[in-house]
């Protein structure tokens, strides 16, 4: 009995950077040739695909399980298509075989940046009793790199090249919607810095420096750096309401009967991760 064949992409949705190796590795087991379709998405397309393409990954706005999950039917993705080609692969039947993509051997020679759709279909050997193999991938060759800082209300937004490391002013950061739908639109300042909005009603950001471009989920699963990493006291829980705290003390644990008992207290108030100082005011100590 052989092998069933097997069809395997390096990433689902991913960026790769535009001055890197420009390669993508397609892995396969016991399959006879690759048919590679390659679409340039761009601007509200973009961002359609994008969100449609969850149904793919099965992961939806917050990590919510998308069920059940399908490929994106390749006609129904808008783009133009920049790649078409067949490829043999000609290893014996249940062996693997590894491709490498160049995209600067496929891809149209002028274009170092791109949202690119994937769609790879394997044929299976000839002795291979299953049937036809399919794998999507979204890939977007950018330079542009994010770095956040996360409220509950806002986001804080760092945009910086990945070739030199150096801020990047200019950036249009665009606040996505479901359906597309654009919620908001800053530019980043000369440090590369801006602070925008957050809520619930948002789903992607879309950042675009001339004919470059990065898209990314804008939601609960931004990817973020724990602050246990760092000397930082603060909540797990949401805040609650201000709430006053006493602490009270005498100048030893010990005394014998008739001798005087020093105590002293001290008064704070919580509010959320703030602490301050309570106002003066009249106490009273009950003794039971």
């Amino acid at each position: 009995e052989h092998l069933a064949p097997g069809l395997a992409l390096p990433s689902s949705n991913q960026a790769q950077l535009a001055n890197g190796s420009r390669s993508y590795r397609i892995q396969t087991v016991n399959l006879a040739s690759l048919h590679i379709r390659i679409k340039k998405l761009a601007g509200t397309d973009l961002i359609r695909a994008y969100q449609g393409y969850a149904s793919y990954t099965g992961m939806g706005h917050d990590g919510k399980a998308i069920e059940p999950t399908a490929p994106l039917p390749y006609p129904l993705v808008v783009g133009e298509t920049i790649v078409e080609k067949d490829i043999a692969l000609g290893n014996p039947v249940d062996t693997s075989k590894e491709i490498t993509l160049l995209w600067d051997e496929i891809l149209p020679k002028d274009l170092r940046h791109a949202a690119l759709f994937l769609d790879v279909t394997g044929t299976p050997h000839a002795d291979a009793k299953e049937g036809r193999r399919s794998a999507q991938a979204m890939i977007q060759l950018t330079d542009i790199g994010l770095a956040w800082k996360l409220t509950t209300t806002d986001a804080f937004i760092y945009a910086f090249s990945c070739d030199t490391g150096a801020p990047l002013p200019g950036v249009k950061i665009e606040l996505i919607g479901e359906d597309a739908n654009i919620a908001g639109v800053s530019t980043t300042g000369m440090s590369g810095l801006v602070t925008i909005p957050r809520s619930d009603a948002m789903r992607h950001l879309h950042a675009t420096l001339g004919t470059d471009g990065y898209l990314t989920a804008f939601d609960s699963t931004l990817a973020t750096v724990g602050l246990w990493h760092f000397p930082i006291r603060y909540s797990w829980n949401k805040s609650t309401a201000p709430v006053r705290k006493a602490f009270l003390f005498t100048d030893r644990s010990l005394y014998r009967p008739g001798e005087t008992v020093h105590l002293k207290g001290i008064v704070r108030r919580q509010d959320g991760n703030a602490i301050t100082a309570q106002p003066a005011a009249p106490s009273r100590v009950v003794v039971a």
